[in-house]
């Protein structure tokens, strides 16, 4: 039974819970972020404080005491065998020159006059690092940001954070009292605003949530997926923290999974785009936290490091299988139940197989800037250099990924890069007007020539997906379908779009006035709105 506010825990009873909730919590992060089964990895006796010591040592085997305090995402410093301080981050002036720490104790919480302190034994060889200890400082406005308590309405004020300090280091509400000399009763109020920010219902869920949320920080920094290339990494810098790649063990291979916006907003699979793994654009992220969405991009296999065990020349339809079965792994392993599906110009086909696979876990599909299925081409309209692909690639599936690196090499040059993209573009104004925005920036360019670089079988894949009529699946889907399409689209058909819409009472067709193809990289908030 959860514990009332008005009936504080005994000293004894919050420890006990404590260390309950920092196991698992530990465990499973651990678990997930090694994509492996619980107790694999460290055996079935081994305990959270256990994992966390572990992972940290591990980060100290390879680092120096400098290197390792400047990898750490909070105020950070380590120490000597004696608690004197190696090295900072430059930013620890909150953190002592000495401490002292609980020997037996891998994790040590303590609430100080600056904030949380976390203290860490590290058992790493002397004669690599000379530290012993490691220290990190949560402050008022590091926990806030974590926990995306980001409003004047919402944010933790300095007595609740004192409070939030007092009851991870174990403190009851007697004694959080006690030692500050503060009224028990208001210390229960304190506790009871605390509480309705979290959106929790207990103390012990507190623990929880805070306890999460500071390991899925340190993990995300010191637990990288293996073998990240610079693709990865230059996603990682662009965005930060508001970004995470997690890398899942699923049947047959591993899913890597982009996730962008609030870690507690409302979840919404996006199927991405053939060029761009993100979504939104690192200078929109902020539209997701206003709507309180956490965007979930997994990656189809080929493309930055997503590998799902396909042989080299398997057909659309096999990829297509081994996808929708990765995201629905994905789904258990994040404990979604049902989430609404949205697709990005030509990841249609994806999307709308992926909806066919989850029935009622599918709970919309979005289908933005769809294109037109390939049996519905006029022959008057533009060939594209994928439309161009389209019977090449039915008729020789094993030559598309030569053609495609081939192809990418052509385009390894930033400028040649943005002057395809305008030229691809050129027919829509506003299109136009995006691409000459995005393209002065740099930041689009410079991604997508790391795709061409680190995604060709990604790419050839999408080519042959794109040789698939998805529409003609769309009435064996369940769930309601919306096609968000800008009327100066000059690339696609919003006229032929209409007609599929027409075809189906479970759709819908809302246009964008005065938008054209690619309104999803500059007002995804059109998107988000419909969620």
């Amino acid at each position: 039974m959860p514990r009332s506010v008005d009936e504080p825990p005994t000293a004894k009873s919050e420890d006990q819970d404590d260390s309950a909730v920092t196991e698992a919590a530990l465990s499973l992060l651990f678990n997930v972020a090694a994509g492996d089964e619980p107790g694999h990895i460290m055996g079935e006796g081994a305990d959270g404080s256990d994992i966390a010591g572990l992972i940290v040592e591990e980060a100290a085997r390879s680092a120096t005491a400098l290197q390792l305090v400047e990898r750490m995402p909070f105020l950070a410093a380590a120490y000597d065998r004696y608690g004197d301080r190696l090295a900072s981050n430059g930013k620890a002036g909150g953190l002592p020159d000495t401490i002292r720490a609980d020997e037996k104790a891998r994790i040590e919480c303590q609430a100080t006059g600056q904030g949380l302190l976390l203290l860490a034994n590290i058992d790493a060889e002397p004669a690599q690092t000379g530290m012993r200890r490691l220290a990190l400082l949560i402050e008022r406005e590091t926990l806030n940001d974590m926990l995306d308590l980001d409003t004047s309405q919402t944010a933790l004020t300095d007595t609740e954070f004192r409070l939030t300090c007092m009851l991870m280091a174990g403190h009851d509400l007697q004694s959080a009292a006690r030692v500050d000399g503060v009224a028990y009763d208001t210390r229960r109020k304190q506790l009871r605003a605390v509480l309705q920010k979290m959106a929790v219902g207990s103390q012990q869920a507190l623990v929880r949530v805070v306890m999460f949320a500071l390991l899925d920080r340190i993990l995300r920094h010191l637990t990288r997926p293996q073998g990240l290339g610079a693709d990865i990494r230059f996603l990682q810098d662009s965005y930060g923290d508001d970004l995470s790649v997690h890398e899942l063990g699923v049947r047959g291979g591993r899913l890597r999974v982009v996730e962008v916006g609030p870690k507690r907003g409302r979840p919404v699979v996006f199927v991405h785009p053939m060029l761009l793994a993100a979504m939104p654009l690192p200078e929109h992220v902020h539209l997701l936290k206003q709507r309180n969405l956490r965007a979930l991009i997994p990656l189809r296999s080929g493309f930055h490091g997503s590998e799902l065990g396909l042989p080299a020349k398997a057909t659309a339809e096999a990829r297509m299988a081994a996808y929708v079965s990765a995201v629905e792994q994905m789904m258990d392993i994040f404990g979604l139940a049902r989430v609404p599906v949205v697709s990005l110009v030509f990841g249609a086909p994806w999307a709308v197989a992926l909806c066919k696979h989850l029935g009622k876990r599918a709970e919309s599909l979005h289908l933005v800037a769809a294109p037109v299925p390939p049996h519905r081409l006029p022959r008057t309209m533009g060939m594209s250099f994928v439309r161009s692909l389209g019977p090449f690639a039915r008729r020789m599936p094993h030559a598309v990924e030569a053609l495609v690196r081939m192809h990418s090499k052509l385009l390894g040059s930033e400028r040649l890069m943005a002057k395809g993209l305008r030229v691809t573009y050129r027919d829509s104004q506003r299109d136009s007007e995006v691409i000459l925005a995005l393209t002065n920036r740099g930041w689009l360019q410079k991604w997508l020539r790391m795709t061409v670089t680190y995604s060709v079988n990604g790419v050839a894949g999408d080519l042959l997906a794109n040789g698939i009529d998805w529409d003609l699946e769309l009435g064996q889907l369940a769930c309601p379908l919306y096609f968000l399409h800008g009327d100066e689209d000059r690339v696609g058909d919003i006229d032929i779009i209409a007609e599929i819409v027409a075809l189906h009472p479970h759709a819908t067709l809302q246009v964008q006035p005065g938008e054209g193809q690619l309104f999803y990289l500059q007002q995804p908030e059109l998107i988000f709105r419909h969620l």
